[in-house]
C-alpha cells in the first residue's frame, strides 16, 4: 500500500508538470518523498538481514524478529495516516496538521519517522511562504496554501480604487499548530509587496508624483530579498519545526516591509492630512458645511411626498460647499452623498405633524467616500461602513440641535405670548439642554480625544501595521463611546431626537395656533415621551457608569448632569444615587 502510493506520486510528478488537486499536489507528493526516505530504513533492513542469512544459514527467527521489531508498529502506523488522509480526502496544508498531530506519539520510532515526514512537507510551506511574502507570488496552482485569492469584486460598482485585499485567509487549510496573528503577517506582508511591485510599474506609465517614492521602496526591498529568503532557507534546513523560529522570521519580514509602506503613506502622502479630511467630513469636523447643507436641504427634505433622489441632496451638498469656501474640485468628487431606498410607515396609524417615520429623507442620508491610492489601506469598504455610520448619528444630532436653536428664534418672535406658551418654553429649553450637553460630550470628550490620541499614536510609530492597529481601535473606539454598540442607550437617544424634531416641527407649522386644544395635546404627548425618554436615560446612564468598564457613560452622565438637574428630577435609590455622586469631576 505504501509502496504504491509512493510509485503513483512519483509517477504523477513526471508525467505532469503541475499537480493538480486530482493528483494531490504538491503536499502530497512531499508526503510520498518523505515515506520513501522512512522506507529506505526498511530497505537497509531487508538488504542487511538477506546477506546475513546469506552468510549464515541458520540464522535464527529471533534475530529475524529482533531485526524488524520497530518497523512492526512503524509501518502499520504509517499505513493507518495514510489510510486517513486518503479516506478524509486531506490536501494542502491540511496534511501538515494531521502528520503534526502524529508527531506527538510516545514511540520513539514513530516520533522521529513522523517528524522527518512533516520536515520533507515543510518544505513546500517554506517555498510557499518565502514566494509570497519576498517575491509577492502566490504559488499555489492546486488551492493548498492558507492563503488563498479572494473572490472577484468586479460584479460589485467599485468605490475604492482596490489593489489589495486580492487575497485571505482559507481557514480550513491553516495548519492547527500555526496561530492566526502569524497568518494575518503572512497576508499583511505578501499583500504589501504585491502593492509595491504592481504599483510602481503602474504609476512609472501614468507620471505620477509618487512614482520616485514608490521606486525607490521598491528597490530597497528587492536589495532585501536575498536576505528574506535566506532566513526562509535557513528554517527549512532545521530537522525540528519552532513556531517561535518561525515566527521571528515573520515578524521580521513583515517589520520592514511595514517601514516602508509607512513612509509611502504616512510621509509621502500625508496621511495625517488625510485624515482631517475624512474628520471633516465624516465626523462633521467642518461644522459649518453641514449648517449650510441642512438650512439649503430642509425645504425638500420635510416634503415627505416628493420623491427625493440623489442628485438634489449632491447638489445642496455641493451648494452647500461653496457656501462655506471649499472649492475644492478634488474634495467634490470624492465625497458624494447617497439615498438608500425609502421604507414605507409601518402600520398605517396617522402619525403627528411631527413624527419622523424610519423612511425619512433624513434617515435614508448616507455619505460616500471614492478612496485614492495608497489610503485604500487603511479606508477599506468596511471601515468606510463604519464611518458612516458614525456620521449618520452625528448628522442626526446636529440637525435637532439647529432645529432646537431655530425653534428658539421662532419662540423668541412671540415673546409678548410668553405667559401663555409657558409650556412650550420650558420644554423646549429641557430638551436644548439635553441635546447641547450630548453635543458637547460628543465633540469634546470623544471625537477630539480620540482623534488626538490616534495622531500621537501614528507619531510615536514607524509601523504601518501599528497605524492600522491604531485606526481600526479609533474607529471601534468611537463606535463604543457615541454608544452606537449600546442597544439600550442608542435607542432611548434616537427616540429623545425624534421627540425634539416632534416639536420643531410642530412650532414651524403651528406656532400661531399652540393655544388650541389640538396642539395642547400634541404638545403634551412630547413632553411626557420627552420627559419618559430623558429619566430612561438618566437612569441607565447611572447603572452603566457605576461599572468599571464603561467610563464613557459616566463621562455623559456627568455632561448631562452636571448641575444635579436630572438627579433631582428623577432621583435614585441610595446605592445608585452615591455611586452618582462620587463620579469624577
Amino acid at each position: 500500500h505504501l509502496r504504491e502510493f509512493v510509485w503513483e506520486q512519483n509517477s504523477s510528478s513526471l508525467t505532469q508538470s503541475a499537480p493538480s488537486n486530482a493528483d494531490g499536489g504538491l503536499y502530497l507528493h512531499a508526503l510520498a518523498h518523505g515515506l520513501e526516505c522512512t522506507l529506505d530504513a526498511y530497505r537497509e533492513a531487508l538488504v542487511r538481514s538477506e546477506h546475513e542469512c546469506i552468510r549464515d544459514p541458520h540464522l535464527p527467527l529471533t534475530h529475524l524478529q529482533h531485526v524488524f521489531e520497530e518497523f512492526q508498529v512503524l509501518l502499520p502506523s504509517l499505513d493507518d495516516c495514510l489510510t486517513y488522509i486518503r479516506k478524509q480526502k486531506l490536501h494542502g496544508c491540511q496534511i501538515l496538521t494531521h502528520l503534526h498531530e502524529q508527531c506527538s506519539s510516545g514511540f520513539p520510532i514513530l516520533q522521529n519517522a513522523y517528524t522527518k515526514i512533516l520536515w520533507v512537507c515543510h518544505g513546500v510551506l517554506y517555498k510557499q511562504l518565502s514566494a509570497f511574502m519576498v517575491h509577492g507570488v502566490l504559488l499555489d496552482q492546486g488551492s493548498e496554501f492558507f492563503i488563498e485569492r479572494g473572490q472577484s469584486s468586479q460584479e460589485e460598482p467599485a468605490k475604492v480604487q482596490d489593489d489589495t485585499h486580492q487575497f485571505r485567509i482559507a481557514p480550513a487549510l491553516l495548519p492547527s499548530y500555526i496561530p492566526v496573528r502569524v497568518a494575518d503577517k503572512v497576508l499583511f506582508t505578501g499583500e504589501a509587496i504585491q502593492i509595491f511591485h504592481k504599483r510602481s510599474q503602474e504609476l512609472v506609465h501614468q507620471q505620477h508624483p509618487l512614482v520616485a517614492p514608490l521606486s525607490q521602496a521598491t528597490a530597497d526591498l528587492k536589495a532585501d530579498q536575498y536576505t528574506f529568503g535566506a532566513l526562509f532557507q535557513e528554517l527549512q534546513q532545521k530537522p525540528m519545526f519552532q513556531l517561535r523560529e518561525l515566527e521571528t522570521v515573520v515578524e521580521h519580514v513583515r517589520e520592514s516591509v511595514g517601514q516602508h509602506l509607512w513612509k509611502l503613506v504616512v510621509e509621502e502622502c500625508h496621511l495625517v492630512d488625510h485624515l482631517q479630511t475624512v474628520k471633516s467630513f465624516f465626523l462633521l469636523g467642518r461644522g459649518e458645511l453641514y449648517q449650510a447643507f441642512i438650512d439649503l436641504s430642509s425645504p425638500f427634505m420635510k416634503a415627505s411626498q416628493q420623491q427625493i433622489t440623489e442628485h438634489d441632496v449632491n447638489t445642496c451638498f455641493q451648494q452647500a460647499m461653496i457656501k462655506v469656501a471649499i472649492e475644492s474640485d478634488d474634495l467634490a468628487k470624492k465625497f458624494t452623498l447617497t439615498m438608500t431606498p425609502g421604507v414605507a410607515a409601518q402600520g398605517g396609524v396617522a402619525a403627528a405633524p411631527a413624527t419622523i417615520d424610519a423612511g425619512s429623507p433624513w434617515e435614508r442620508l448616507g455619505l460616500c467616500y471614492t478612496v485614492s491610492w495608497p489610503h485604500h489601506l487603511l479606508f477599506t469598504p468596511p471601515v468606510l461602513e463604519r464611518y458612516n455610520s458614525l456620521f449618520k448619528f452625528l448628522l442626526s444630532i446636529r440637525r435637532t440641535q439647529m432645529a432646537l436653536h431655530q425653534s428658539w428664534a421662532l419662540l423668541m418672535q412671540h415673546k409678548k405670548r410668553s405667559r401663555e406658551l409657558a409650556q412650550v418654553w420650558q420644554l423646549r429649553s429641557h430638551m436644548g439642554f439635553l441635546v447641547d450637553n450630548l453635543q458637547y460630550y460628543v465633540q469634546v470628550d470623544v471625537l477630539e480625544a480620540q482623534f488626538a490620541a490616534l495622531l500621537s499614536k501614528i507619531s510615536s510609530t514607524h509601523d504601518f501595521e501599528h497605524i492600522r492597529q491604531a485606526h481600526d481601535k479609533y474607529i471601534a473606539t468611537l463606535q463604543a463611546q457615541l454608544l452606537l454598540a449600546n442597544n439600550a442607550v442608542s435607542k432611548v437617544l434616537k427616540q429623545i431626537l425624534e421627540e425634539c424634531n416632534a416639536l420643531s416641527h410642530l412650532l414651524q407649522l403651528h406656532l400661531p395656533d399652540l393655544t388650541s386644544p389640538e396642539c395642547r395635546v400634541q404638545i403634551e404627548k412630547i413632553g411626557k415621551s420627552f420627559k419618559l425618554q430623558s429619566s430612561l436615560l438618566f437612569k441607565i446612564l447611572s447603572a452603566g457608569g457605576s461599572h468599571g468598564p464603561s467610563p464613557h457613560l459616566a463621562q455623559l452622565l456627568l455632561r448631562v448632569d452636571f448641575n444635579k438637574y436630572f438627579s433631582t428630577q428623577y432621583p435614585l435609590h441610595s446605592a445608585a444615587k452615591g455611586v452618582a455622586a462620587s463620579r469624577p469631576v
